[in-house]
């Protein structure tokens, strides 16, 4: 039996899967079980032992780092049917790869601990994990500190003839991820081939309906039916930019250098984006009790992230 599960988040995306009466904005194409974790929702498909999709909202608060990746491999005990299991990845030759990553769950103990269920967890050749998906998480990130919250989706096709473990859990042929940014009104989807794969992340850009296809699950079905069919029918890769600056995010960053827009680097007079919003410059009053922050190397990228000034 195919279980496939949804959480609910805080925030407008949250609110918009929170409705429970409401089922029309879940996946379509199986039947499913809810489970809820803390800050990311999973579909488990029981037929290949791994989740179909996950989805998540990261926002630039929580690229704040706070905690250290843990490592806690673990069953997930909310899947009904058993999830796989630390044996099946055993000797397989498989990367135990994150669907939800570990780096989008750093600002909390209980995030972090969650995103290490097996249920979150998907066979991935080393050369795949560490590399061009590790690329594109990281992308993820960069975007989220550039342009405000994200609603994120990702997942394998479950489409293959390999499987790993006692319980067959499927290795996928290829993997999907989606990004809707609400405040801009743009998404995007990526379809990366489940091998060593190197060049422009922009090649594997496609559009939402195609994830759909390959896929068969419907996506934010409860936008209204205009915006849906504009959203998913387009891949504008010149909606994103794929030289965001690497942000680096820290509890406690003070003069670190922050690469800068053009792609240089350089110390500079960092901007400090509080947990609040505001964003301080170094003539503001708050700017040295401002000590959980996240940088910019100016003004304008700040506010452009959905900052604001403070009150004077």
């Amino acid at each position: 039996m195919k279980l496939k599960v949804f959480l609910f988040f805080m925030g407008s995306f949250g609110r918009l899967f929170a409705e429970e009466s409401d089922n029309q904005f879940l996946p379509t194409g199986g039947s499913y079980q809810v489970i809820r974790h803390s800050h990311y929702t999973l579909g488990y498909d029981e037929d290949s032992e791994q989740a179909s999709w996950v989805a998540y909202e990261l926002s630039p608060k929580e690229l704040i780092k706070a905690v250290e990746r843990n490592d806690r491999y673990r069953q997930d005990k909310l899947v009904k049917t058993v999830s796989a299991q630390l044996s099946d990845y055993k000797a397989s030759g498989y990367d135990r790869g994150h669907l939800a990553p570990a780096a989008d769950m750093s600002f909390s103990g209980v995030a972090m601990d969650e995103s290490f269920y097996l249920s979150n967890i998907s066979p991935q050749l080393p050369s795949f994990n560490r590399g061009i998906w590790k690329e594109l998480e990281a992308l993820f990130r960069n975007w989220a500190g550039k342009y405000g919250t994200l609603y994120i989706i990702t997942a394998g096709i479950l489409k293959g003839e390999a499987n790993v473990g006692a319980n067959h859990v499927l290795v996928p042929g290829a993997y999907y991820k989606i990004a809707y940014d609400a405040k801009r009104g743009v998404m995007i989807g990526f379809i990366l081939p489940h091998e060593k794969l190197s060049g422009g992340l922009e090649r594997f850009v496609v559009s939402v309906d195609r994830i759909e296809q390959a896929t068969g699950l419907d996506f934010f079905s409860r936008l209204n039916d205009e915006d849906e069919e504009r959203l998913e029918s387009q891949s504008v890769v010149t909606d994103w930019d794929f030289d965001a600056p690497g942000y680096k995010y820290t509890s406690n960053l003070r003069r670190s250098p922050v690469k800068k827009a053009d792609g240089g680097g350089g110390a500079g007079p960092v901007i400090k984006k509080s947990r609040s919003g505001i964003c301080h410059p170094p003539n503001s009053p708050y700017y040295s009790r401002t000590k959980h922050y996240i940088p910019f190397d100016s003004l304008d990228t700040c506010l452009e992230s959905g900052g604001r000034l403070p009150k004077r």
